[in-house]
């Protein structure tokens, strides 16, 4: 919860810097750590970075295992080693739980926590579309400020996180709909959007990482 670290203590600024860390990746997965440790070569030299050899020397048996078991049981190191359903369902029951009954509520003013349930329950089924928050509105029955309020909550207790759309121009890119994915992608029930939420996860981390080594 970074954003909350950040605004507790004296300014420590030039004296630290600050990582994210994320759920497992594929190469993580798989224990093919020796990608992790090279992927900044790929922007140390003056030619283009040849990524399209890097993906094809991977090697597909690994990498698949992995990969089938990311998707069922995510990348959170302790429902992925356990690789048990029902270890993965008491964990992820749990996670939600401890999220939104103690975190939210103590790191946040709200007291509708009821509410923001009520949204994690909706925002699955929404996570391969744009995210109208009006629509979100009159299915919860509140107003646009409270559903604008409560994602950004979950969006500070690092449960969801928003990708804005491309655009030439920053200023219709902000004015646009964002879409909104899961750090725990086995919330998304749908196979495709599962998959489209991990890609997306990786692809957070993957920026995450370059800009944290100073390549972006």
């Amino acid at each position: 919860m970074p954003d909350y670290f950040r605004q507790s203590g004296d300014s420590l600024i030039g004296r630290y810097f600050s990582y994210r860390m994320f759920p497992l990746g594929l190469s993580e997965a798989a224990g093919d750590l020796q990608r992790i440790s090279d992927d900044c070569e790929l922007f140390s030299g003056s030619k283009e970075p040849d990524l399209l050899s890097r993906l094809y020397d991977v090697p597909l048996g690994p990498a698949k295992e992995a990969f089938d078991q990311m998707m069922y049981y995510g990348g959170f190191p302790e429902p992925f080693l356990r690789a048990n359903n029902r270890f993965s369902v008491k964990w992820r029951r749990d996670y939600k739980s401890l999220l939104l009954y103690e975190d939210l509520r103590d790191l946040s003013r709200i007291r509708d926590i009821k509410g923001v349930e009520q949204l994690l329950l909706m925002l699955p089924e929404r996570v391969t579309s744009p995210l109208s928050i009006n629509s979100l509105r009159e299915d919860l029955r509140v107003n646009h400020r409270t559903v604008t309020t409560w994602i950004e909550a979950l969006k500070k207790i690092c449960m969801i996180f928003s990708v804005m759309p491309w655009s030439r121009k920053i200023s219709k890119a902000i004015r646009k709909e964002t879409k909104v994915y899961f750090y725990d992608w086995t919330m998304v029930p749908d196979d495709g959007a599962r998959f489209e939420n991990m890609i997306a996860v990786s692809l957070l981390n993957m920026v995450c990482r370059w800009n944290e080594f100073g390549l972006g």
